[in-house]
């Protein structure tokens, strides 16, 4: 699972969705339709979201990113406070992310579609 630094806008939070251009990522490799990520927002939270969908501008890849309802379960916080180079910590999201997907609580993985940026031309 990648672990991806992002700035989060209020309205981000708000839409449960964020646009992020490849670039922006810092990864070595593409994210597939689906995949879940970790995304750890400038005051070091962390955040479950997957690949919705994906739209390729001439020189660039954008991700739109669906962010989760909280992973970690019942009557614990949505995110949790990170501490940075804590690998301990995002073992153990990972370990609430699979608890949570086999209790149902975290969407699964969804099947790849253009979505509707690819139906306008772009």
């Amino acid at each position: 699972m990648e672990t991806i630094d992002i700035a989060l806008a209020p309205f981000a939070l708000r839409s449960r969705s964020v646009v992020l251009a490849h670039g922006a990522t810092g990864l070595a490799r593409g994210l597939e339709p689906g995949e879940t990520v970790v995304l750890r927002d400038e005051q070091g939270n962390l955040h479950t979201a997957h690949v919705a969908d994906l739209d390729f501008g001439l020189e660039e890849t954008y991700y739109r990113l669906a962010l989760h309802d909280p992973a970690a379960g019942p009557g614990r916080p949505a995110s949790t406070t990170a501490e940075p180079g804590l690998d301990d910590e995002l073992r153990r999201v990972e370990e609430l992310l699979r608890e949570a997907r086999e209790q149902g609580i975290v969407p699964p993985t969804r099947p790849w579609s253009p979505g509707p940026l690819a139906a306008a031309g772009r």
